[in-house]
């Protein structure tokens, strides 16, 4: 039983913002995804990622972006150094 973990990969994701121009941001989230998952339930967890970009984008770089400013996709730790954890 040594071996056994119950620790998920991380996920990652690449984001940037449209209204103001930030580009290059990546946060690291401990969301289990499975890979089962249908993109319905896909789409509902980025949603749910951007509304919470949207209130650490406007702390971190004083933008007041909206929900469909930020693009999102997967993406791995070797894009970018990492900043947080969504």
């Amino acid at each position: 039983m040594a071996g056994v973990t119950f620790a998920q990969p991380a996920f990652y994701v690449r984001w940037s913002c449209r209204r103001c121009g930030h580009t290059g941001g990546l946060a690291k989230s401990n969301i289990p995804i499975n890979p089962q998952w249908n993109e319905a339930m896909m789409r509902t967890l980025f949603d749910s990622l951007r509304t919470k970009l949207v209130q650490i984008h406007a702390r971190g770089q004083g933008c007041l972006a909206a929900h469909g400013d930020f693009m999102l996709e997967r993406g791995c730790p070797e894009d970018a150094e990492i900043v947080g954890l969504v």
